[in-house]
């Protein structure tokens, strides 16, 4: 979102950054937005609401998740941002 110039409110600077990643990048992105998303709010919950709720199994998919998303968002940063990386 900084690097097009787009800052979020303080209030929910997070769900409004994973929605942001289907406008910034294509619509392409919005099953990874939705998918970060539901991982936010169960994160939220559990540091919220009951702490330990997580799996060490969600954490494991997660952070492959992201491992996979990081090229394709390093990628965009190089076509559009070069000066960033």
């Amino acid at each position: 979102m900084h690097a097009e110039g787009w800052n979020p409110e303080k209030a929910n600077s997070h769900h409004r950054t994973l929605q942001a990643l289907p406008l910034i990048m294509g619509t392409g992105y919005k099953d990874d937005a939705s998918y970060l998303d539901a991982c936010r709010m169960k994160r939220n919950k559990s540091e919220y609401d009951r702490a330990g709720g997580l799996s060490r199994d969600a954490s494991d998919e997660l952070l492959a998740y992201v491992e996979e998303l990081r090229p394709a968002v390093i990628n965009w940063l190089k076509q559009n941002h070069p000066t960033l990386v």
